[in-house]
């Protein structure tokens, strides 16, 4: 055994290479079983240091040929088929662990931690939990359990979970760092905020602290003191892309996007891979005006392995993945358009779909919501529901293609300057005449003037900016002359209720129509309005694809869609904008909108 003390010697000095060389030497003297398991293994381990995983599994598989039962070689061999992505073989050898030892708790943690890189949520909570009932103060397991709680959007859990493992081990920044972050999910973010600072008192050299700082004072629009963590966290590692960009994000915030764009370069010039500082950099592009570069940083946005799919909450198919992009190739049998992002998104891309080549099969995957409004409006186009497409896709032949592409990126392909959509029709979209006719007419009396209006949006990273209150935009439009017309998705009957009692003001509701679910009857109901006025939300896309006279209600810096200082927006030539000269003040925007209206 004096041998093997000697590699184990070399080993744990980090020699690795000395430490194989012994080993290897002392193999070929013909040891005793015992002899060899202790070299092998000394062995296997140094291959998968060195992540030869190749070598590190045949050293692990030789050992248990020799004897079946050796727990710790079914456990490396796990742990180097993980590594190797072989995670059926992997959960194997931990079963066989079990089948062996059924209180073998890392082996649990472990199996947790594969069906947690499947997605495989429940799992991976039943792993842990299995893992954490055989060892209660098992803290690995259980920040991997408050992890798997987190992805599931399951806060609550997981905070108690992160609480659970800090009251074991009150001194980790790390945890502190995690458990913050849950509670910026959760909307706890005083709580959120003394986290990140109990890790800087612990570790005050923690970069990932002083970034969620950052991102704290972003999230409450305090970009100055935002800004100022965030230098810090470049003081200790000035070769940080993610802290370039979260200052990027703070100035594009503030609407200074030459100093955004500054440092979105600093994190490219540090990782030409980095995809949020390319998304970032597009979006700034796009709003000065950079139209053909800002494209080109746009493309990152899916991920160099199609990882970004915001609209579908799942993996892409394999079929996608496997089928070549199009990048405006000729297409022989046909082409593919996927999802992506939200309604608005999928609307105003497709004003792009008269770009397509013609006499070409083009299916055209969306949200089931738009498929009747499209198939309308686009009947040389087929079109797939976004529920069930890969079920279609893979069982039925007449919808082959030989290329696909994200909706997003014919912007790349057709959309090198604006001025091209000034050729294009003014609208694209055709509401059920009929049915907008017989809205139209039990809405209008008299002379009145129906106005549809939209005041919220449902995305919760720009809602604070972008939503006004009913009562202001409603008293900005009262008059005995205009008939409003709820536009607005969701159930606001209590706002309007409440409108009604302290305002006297009405607004009158289509109750037969879903807003949200029925799109192809809300597209009518904004059809049959003389004018629409909302905030920026798919309301306003819609309104604009159809053709209808729209008034938008802009932040001071809004999205990049909307440009920087104009009053129309290139996309739809029926929409007017309106922006706010100060910042969160909508009371000078709503007077100049009604001045408009009383002309």
């Amino acid at each position: 055994m004096n041998g093997i003390n000697k590699v184990l010697e070399q080993f744990h000095k980090g020699n690795l290479e000395d430490a194989a060389s012994l080993a290897e030497n002392l193999l070929h003297k013909n040891p005793s079983n015992q002899e060899r398991i202790g070299l092998l293994s000394i062995l296997g381990s140094i291959h998968a240091i060195q992540k030869e995983f190749d070598k590190a599994k045949e050293k692990f598989q030789i050992i248990l040929d020799i004897d079946d039962t050796n727990i710790d070689a079914h456990y490396n061999l796990a742990k180097v088929l993980t590594s190797m992505d072989n995670n059926d073989l992997a959960l194997d050898c931990y079963e066989k662990i079990l089948k062996l030892k059924n209180d073998h708790a890392p082996s649990y943690n472990n199996m947790g931690f594969i069906y947690e890189g499947l997605n495989n949520y429940e799992k991976a909570i039943e792993y842990f939990s299995k893992a954490i009932k055989l060892k209660s103060d098992y803290i690995i397991a259980i920040n991997n359990l408050a992890n798997v709680y987190f992805l599931q959007g399951d806060y609550l859990n997981s905070i108690k979970q992160y609480q659970k493992s800090l009251l074991m081990e009150s001194d980790n920044p790390e945890t502190y760092i995690k458990l913050g972050i849950v509670l910026e999910k959760s909307g706890r973010l005083d709580e959120a905020k003394r986290c990140h600072e109990q890790a800087l008192l612990i570790d005050p050299k923690n970069i990932a602290a002083y970034s969620h700082l950052g991102l704290f004072y972003e999230k409450i629009e305090q970009y100055q003191t935002a800004i100022k963590q965030y230098k810090k966290a470049l003081k200790l590692d000035s070769q940080n892309p993610n802290v370039y960009t979260n200052l990027g994000n703070s100035y594009r915030k503030m609407g200074d996007y030459t100093l955004a764009m500054q440092h979105d370069l600093k994190a490219l010039a540090i990782n030409p891979a980095h995809a949020n500082a390319h998304g970032n950099l597009s979006v700034s592009l796009l709003k000065t005006g950079d139209i053909k570069n800002g494209w080109e940083h746009y493309e990152y946005r899916n991920g160099i392995d199609y990882k970004y799919l915001d609209s579908i909450n799942s993996s892409i198919p394999d079929i996608i993945k496997n089928t070549p992009r199009w990048n405006g190739e000729p297409i022989k049998t046909g082409l593919l358009i996927w999802p992506e992002q939200g309604i608005g998104d999928l609307v105003m891309y497709a004003k792009l779909f008269t770009f397509l080549p013609k006499k070409k099969k083009i299916i055209v995957c969306l949200d089931d919501r738009l498929i009747n409004l499209f198939e309308r409006s686009f009947s040389k186009l087929t079109f797939i529901k976004q529920s069930t497409y890969q079920k279609d896709l893979d069982s039925t032949k007449s919808l082959a293609f030989d290329y696909q592409i994200p909706i997003g990126s014919l912007a790349k392909l057709y959309l090198p300057s604006y001025n091209i959509l000034n050729n294009l029709e003014d609208f694209y979209l055709f509401s059920d005449k009929e049915k907008t006719n017989g809205i139209r007419k039990k809405l209008k009396k008299n002379n009145e003037l129906i106005i549809g209006i939209s005041w919220r949006t449902t995305n919760k990273e720009s809602s604070k900016k972008r939503n006004i209150p009913l009562s202001l935009l409603a008293q900005g439009l009262n008059h005995e002359q205009i008939k409003l017309v709820n536009l607005q998705y969701g159930d606001v009957s209590s706002e309007i209720s409440l409108l009604k009692k302290n305002d006297k003001i009405s607004v009158t509701q289509v109750d037969s129509i879903d807003i949200y679910n029925d799109i192809d009857s809300f597209s009518s109901l904004i059809d049959a309005c003389d004018l629409v006025v909302s905030i920026d939300n798919s309301t306003v896309h819609l309104a604009g694809s159809l053709g209808k006279k729209t008034f938008v209600l802009l932040p001071k810096v809004s999205d990049w869609r909307w440009m920087l200082k104009e009053n129309f927006t290139p996309w739809y030539k029926s929409l007017k904008l309106f922006r706010q000269d100060t910042d969160n003040n909508w009371t000078e925007v709503i007077n100049k909108i009604s001045d408009e209206v009383r002309k």
